[in-house]
């Protein structure tokens, strides 16, 4: 199955058509090494919502932590993806750090659900069941 097919699938599994095309915008090649880059953006990003919660305690601070647990799981498989898995991978990360996707992620106390059922979409799709969030809609 090629990305498209691949990450379609996913978004329409769970998404909002906003969620949706934002996603699929997103889902870039990227090897295994960039992959490692993006290590530092997910726990970066992480900061920065840590930070955020200490000015405005609507930030849900606890999914965040949730869904950078999650997509760093996820980093630590890069090896064993396929360059279609790793572009849906690629695309869950950007879309986790992108602060102004459906809702604001540091100013709205649900800014975070559309994050995580992305990443629960990527997490199913690649093979770990066992990383899905629960998220309350």
């Amino acid at each position: 199955m090629n990305v498209k097919d691949l990450a379609t699938a996913v978004a329409e599994s769970s998404l909002s058509p906003l969620e949706r095309v934002r996603f699929l915008n997103l889902c870039e090649a990227r090897s295994p090494q960039m992959l490692a880059e993006d290590v530092d953006r997910v726990e970066g990003h992480l900061s920065l919502m840590q930070a955020a919660f200490a000015i405005n305690n609507l930030v849900d601070v606890a999914l965040g932590e949730a869904v950078a647990t999650t997509l760093l799981a996820l980093l630590a498989d890069r090896n064993r993806l396929s360059f279609e898995e790793r572009r849906l991978l690629a695309g869950a990360i950007e879309y986790f750090v992108l602060t102004g996707d459906t809702d604001n992620d540091l100013a709205s106390p649900v800014g975070l659900v559309d994050d995580a059922k992305v990443t629960n979409a990527t997490a199913e799709a690649l093979g770990r069941p066992d990383l899905v969030i629960s998220v309350a809609d």
